[in-house]
């Protein structure tokens, strides 16, 4: 187990001789920075007089002993200092906020948010411990409490401290504690990679969790890891020399494996003690591939090597790219030890190529932008120092690691990731679509709020559900605030989609049913229909008979190809009288050649308006049907419906004409809120506006139904969309 550490230096009167403790850990810091650490360890000794931890320390020691942990890790006096005080003052009656009066702002406000992600132990009590998912999202919601990645490092440094001292309590107790290390403190280590906390904390809860196991292994090491380290630390100075001797400059590294590692390496390939061979590891680094072989014959020379372990890289580089030489070999104290031998440039193609070390020893696939976002923390813990007296480094670190996630949770201790500026809408769907449908009001934090607040890292959020499904259209309308993710909207649109859909489903079947009946045709088979139409099934049918994109006339004429027997139903010998001149009673602005009496109509399929070339297409009972020239229907008319296509013109621009724009961009809310706003400068009245999603060119599609008065109207608003930043497309219906 873990060495354990010299008891604190005491005066004569037994107290803890605090300037001899500062001396020893803090004479390399500046003066400020030991005056600063002296000044919080005197507070904090005089706030923590006869206080102790739950596990019978006192707090003033764990506090010097959390000291201790942090100036190993080179952490600044800040961080040194808060975590002193916050040891000191945990479960007394002194406010954190009190601490301004002795101390800088910056240590008390690294106190408040050690405070708040403490919370930490509770949610992982109530979170689903079986659940991977859960437990890697309770670490991501640790760190994006922690306004600042120091507050994170003092939570770990006092974690280890807990652990270090609860070997005093009951096996159940300590068995607690040690799940929540494993689940918890102890990756989240290994994530910021802070392998000086991360290996003890897995080997004490290792010790607690799992003790027969734990207890056999080390029987089976027969040794104190800090023996087998000072091991390695002799081999390491052996080659070292025998190298240089070589005239080879080489870099040579190495550690004693852990107790947990050995015992997870164990699991993972599912082999014996006997079968592990590194339990010490070596690695050498030169500047040449000859060089490599150099050193493997100089290792082998010093120790037999163990030949199924043997491994070449090099000349048989994994797929990969992975090139390195692993061996390993049988000490003279019959002892394993591995060695891996390779240059600098694999080394650092190894160290970049290979999945990242944290997700090997977890057995996770990649994650995209968090593990980036780990890799920032990792390069901050080498740059403490710097970083800390550099603002902009610090201001770019908080946006790359915090930014626009928040992470909340139910009553049941479930926590989800959440984009930021989400509302208990976009919770409400992130569970389930028909959480969303269904969702009326929601509870945060046990109170009522507005369906439009705006979703805080750790808010427990219940959402109050309707007894059937009513999603509103406002909660499309991206000034009101409703929803923040796409994937809500996208659900909300698909609802409001499936019920037109289905309107629509029912419409087109009666018009279908009353074709048939009007033709005597009631045992006509609708797939043969579809077939001919060549429409996928009736579904498709009934909803382009609603939406006229097919005519009931083309349902005659499919009938009456499939079934020659029944016969079309005489045409009406009225229409075929040609009049002089018309005008539409009921659209002044057109003027049709040849129909009097006539009801007249723009056609949906093309829309034209005033100023455009348009033409008549003589509908069956439903009058005239006015088109653009250029209207693929009206080019695509059979010989025999071109007889039916009458001049036409316009005669005015008044009215007011429904047009459908269609517009592809690459960003959707930017070019949504410009859309939005030259509509309302322009003054054009808008009808709907529909977020479809991306399309097959990976676009984004954006369906805006709006009324114009004239083509000129139209030309010059599209020539405007289409000055949009990031707009690719723009075409109408």
């Amino acid at each position: 187990m873990v060495k354990v550490k010299e008891k604190f230096p005491r005066l004569d009167d037994g107290r803890i001789d605090l300037q001899h403790w500062l001396e020893k850990h803090f004479s390399n810091y500046t003066q400020t920075s030991f005056s600063d650490i002296a000044n919080a360890a005197e507070y904090g000794q005089v706030c923590s007089i006869g206080n102790a931890t739950f596990y019978g320390q006192a707090c003033f020691e764990q506090a010097l002993e959390c000291a201790e942990i942090l100036a190993q890790l080179h952490a600044d006096k800040t961080t040194i200092a808060a975590a002193i005080v916050f040891c000191s003052i945990q479960g007394t009656d002194i406010d954190h906020r009190d601490v301004q009066d002795h101390l800088d702002n910056e240590v008390c406000i690294l106190i408040s948010g050690i405070f708040k992600i403490n919370a930490i132990r509770l949610l992982h009590q109530q979170t689903n411990k079986g659940s991977n998912a859960q437990v890697d999202n309770l670490r991501k919601m640790l760190l994006a409490m922690a306004s600042d990645i120091r507050v994170v490092l003092i939570t770990l440094a006092q974690r280890l401290c807990i652990m270090r001292g609860i070997q005093v309590l009951g096996h159940d107790e300590r068995r607690d504690y040690a799940e929540e290390t494993e689940d918890i403190y102890a990756p989240l280590a290994n994530r910021l990679g802070i392998s000086e906390i991360k290996w003890e904390l897995e080997d004490l809860s290792f010790h607690d969790s799992n003790p027969s196991t734990y207890q056999l292994l080390a029987r089976a090491l027969n040794e104190k890891r800090s023996d087998r380290q000072k091991r390695v630390d002799n081999i390491i100075d052996l080659l070292t020399n025998k190298l240089s001797a070589l005239n080879i400059k080489a870099n040579v590294t190495g550690r004693a494996k852990h107790i947990f590692s050995i015992f997870k390496k164990m699991q993972r390939k599912e082999v014996g003690f006997d079968e592990v061979y590194d339990t010490h590891a070596v690695r050498i680094i030169v500047d040449t591939k000859e060089q490599c072989y150099q050193a493997l014959s100089l290792v082998h020379d010093l120790w037999p090597p163990i030949k199924e372990e043997f491994d070449d890289y090099i000349s048989s580089p994994k797929p990969n790219g992975y090139q390195s030489i692993h061996t390993a070999v049988t000490d003279k104290d019959n002892k394993y030890l591995e060695i891996q031998i390779r240059t600098e440039q694999m080394h650092q193609e190894g160290e970049l190529g290979v999945a990242a070390h944290w997700m090997y020893k977890e057995g996770i696939k990649d994650k995209g932008g968090y593990e980036s976002k780990i890799s920032w923390l990792r390069e901050l813990l080498d740059w403490h120092k710097e970083l800390s007296h550099n603002d902009e480094a610090l201001d770019r670190f908080h946006d790359r690691v915090f930014e626009e996630r928040v992470y909340v949770f139910t009553p049941n201790g479930d926590i989800f990731d959440l984009a930021e500026n989400a509302t208990p809408i976009d919770f409400a769907y992130h569970i389930h679509s028909e959480v969303g449908h269904r969702c009326k009001g929601a509870l945060v934090n046990g109170k009522m709020v507005q369906l439009t607040y705006k979703l805080q890292t750790g808010d427990n959020v219940e959402i109050v559900r309707s007894k059937d499904p009513h999603p509103s259209r406002d909660w499309l309308n991206p000034n009101l605030g409703y929803l923040a993710t796409s994937k809500a909207r996208t659900k909300v649109h698909h609802w409001f989609k499936q019920e037109h859909v289905e309107k629509n489903i029912a419409e087109g079947k009666a018009i279908f049913d009353k074709e048939c009946q009007r033709l005597n045709a009631n045992d006509v088979a609708i797939e043969k229909v579809t077939n001919e139409l060549n429409v996928r099934n009736s579904k498709g049918l009934f909803i382009n008979l609603a939406c006229g994109q097919i005519r009931p006339t083309q349902i005659h004429h499919a009938i009456h190809r499939l079934y020659p027997q029944i016969k079309l139903p005489e045409k009406n010998k009225k229409n075929h009288i040609r009049p002089k001149l018309a005008v539409n009673p009921n659209r002044s602005s057109i003027y049709v050649q040849g129909v009097s009496n006539l009801l007249s109509h723009t056609a949906k399929c093309c829309q034209p308006v005033p100023g455009e070339e348009i033409i008549g297409y003589i509908t069956q009972g439903r009058g005239v049907s006015v088109h653009r020239n250029d209207c693929d229907n009206i080019k695509e008319l059979s010989q025999r419906g071109q007889a039916r296509l009458l001049d036409a013109q316009w005669t005015s621009s008044d009215g007011e004409h429904p047009i459908q724009l269609n517009i592809e961009c690459k960003e959707l809310k930017p070019t949504l809120d410009r859309l939005t706003q030259l509509l309302t400068q322009e003054k054009i009245t808008t009808q709907h506006i529909e977020e479809v999603g991306q399309t097959k060119s990976q676009y984004y599609l954006l369906i805006a139904d709006i009324i114009v008065s004239d083509i000129t109207m139209l030309n010059q608003l599209i020539d405007k969309i289409n000055q949009f930043p990031g707009v690719v497309t723009i075409n109408r219906r």
